[in-house]
């Protein structure tokens, strides 16, 4: 069996809407570089960090599969299209099943000020 260790220094530097929130994560999409490329529907967020403003992650479609998003540490809000709502963090687990024509938005709430809004989550 061969292993292959991908350290924080070999992993990729992202960001979402401009960089209101901050990624360092094992496995990037293609236009992040990096040397892990995303296999099978795995994304793994290791360190993400939100500005000193409240942070968004926009409406936007999961179509056709299924997401499951654990929360280390920290607060997500989450809503759909439909209407649904709901908030989770620290230690909470969501799993996402979406069909067709279904988008929702995360946003992580500022509740300190003086500091970065700690999330660290990771998503399959």
């Amino acid at each position: 069996m061969a292993f292959k260790i991908f350290n924080k220094d070999s992993q990729v530097d992202g960001n979402f809407n401009g960089g209101q929130i901050l990624e360092k994560k094992p496995i990037g999409f293609s236009q992040d570089g990096g040397l892990l490329k995303p296999y099978s529907n795995l994304f793994y967020w290791a360190h993400a960090w939100a500005s000193k403003n409240d942070s968004i992650i926009g409406l936007h479609p999961h179509r056709g599969f299924e997401t499951l998003t654990v929360v280390n540490e920290g607060i997500i809000d989450h809503s759909d299209s439909l209407g649904s709502k709901a908030r989770y963090g620290d230690g909470d687990a969501q799993w996402l099943t979406a069909g067709n024509g279904i988008n929702h938005s995360e946003m992580f709430p500022l509740f300190n000020k003086d500091s970065l809004n700690k999330i660290d989550f990771f998503q399959i």
